[in-house]
């Protein structure tokens, strides 16, 4: 009969090392957008991973404490179980057993679990472990306080590694995504053309200045203004005396009043706004940077000798991303 008592207990422990260690692998696995399909599908449970997540040092403190005290705890059950059935190298079968059975039960197999089957693994387990951490509070509390302070202490001057996901790490969540649909092939492409955007050089998506429209700087407002205005574009580059000779850029939504005929202008000049120019070879992504910056949705690209040679548009960059062309 004790021995059938050793063995149930050995097996609950092993259950709680596997509930603990595929804890650990599901919550921190968890992407933002499932826990969001999870507030829309299980709204109240959802809250409870979101509550727990909120404070992920906190949780991976608790996890790691349940799973130290049922890994001890376990071991020391299993010796004393050994002790009982075995006369010679008791211990060691006790090492050599708890060891395995830990490895395969408690960390292997909840753990392969728990990434396959991230978001059911997350729900069970939210709830338990809320009570869990209420009820070890104290120790949580002085642990994580204890680590904190080695850890200011240790890491006095070292500057954290920036987090960087590859593009292996993006193909796998759109994959995903297709999988647990809630994306569609045509969203998975232009997720994975963005991704291309610190490659792509500006070159490749410059509109020459000879497809372009506009507007010498000296032109008289009363002609000048229809005209923009009829054109229908809401950003039209300036030129002085020739096309190449850029000084800047109108803004239609500037020159509104003036062709309602509520304002009155002299010269275009007061109007202009000053250019944003990035060169033809740099990434698009370093040019979407300098866009940001400026507050600009357009740029002229240059070439080595610093001569306009063209636009590069924001609009531009969305169209190719959306259609089919290659880059």
């Amino acid at each position: 009969m004790i021995t059938i008592l050793y063995m149930i207990s050995i097996g609950f422990l092993l259950v709680l090392s596997g509930f603990f260690s595929g804890s650990e692998t599901a919550l921190f696995s968890l992407r933002k957008w499932q826990l969001r399909q999870l507030e829309i599908q299980e709204k109240r449970r959802a809250g409870k991973i979101a509550s727990l997540l909120s404070a992920p040092r906190n949780l991976l403190v608790t996890i790691l404490i349940g799973n130290m005290m049922v890994n001890v705890t376990a071991s020391t059950v299993a010796e004393s179980f050994c002790h009982r059935v075995f006369t010679v190298n008791s211990t060691l079968i006790a090492i050599i057993g708890t060891t395995i059975f830990l490895l395969i039960f408690g960390e292997i197999t909840p753990k392969i679990l728990a990434i396959q089957f991230v978001r059911q693994f997350s729900l069970f387990v939210a709830y338990p472990l809320i009570i869990f951490q209420k009820l070890i509070s104290p120790l949580q509390s002085a642990v994580y306080n204890l680590s904190l302070f080695f850890i200011q202490f240790w890491s006095k001057g070292a500057t954290p590694d920036t987090m960087l996901i590859s593009r292996e790490e993006i193909h796998r969540i759109m994959d995903m995504g297709l999988r647990e649909d809630v994306m569609n092939p045509r969203e998975k492409k232009i997720i994975s053309r963005i991704h291309l955007l610190g490659q792509i050089k500006v070159s490749k998506i410059t509109v020459p200045l000879e497809k372009i429209f506009s507007i010498d700087i000296d032109s008289p407002p009363e002609t000048a203004i229809p005209l923009i205005v009829n054109k229908g574009f809401s950003r039209i580059p300036v030129y002085r005396k020739n096309r190449e000779n850029i000084v800047g850029i109108l803004l239609l939504k500037d020159l509104l009043p003036y062709w309602s005929g509520s304002k009155k202008i002299d010269s275009l000049k007061p109007l202009v706004h000053e250019p944003v120019k990035v060169r033809f070879n740099h990434r698009t992504i370093n040019a979407l940077r300098t866009l940001r910056v400026k507050k600009f949705h357009m740029a002229f690209v240059t070439n080595n000798q610093n001569v306009v040679t063209g636009i590069f548009t924001i609009q531009d960059l969305v169209n190719i991303l959306v259609d089919d062309k290659k880059f």
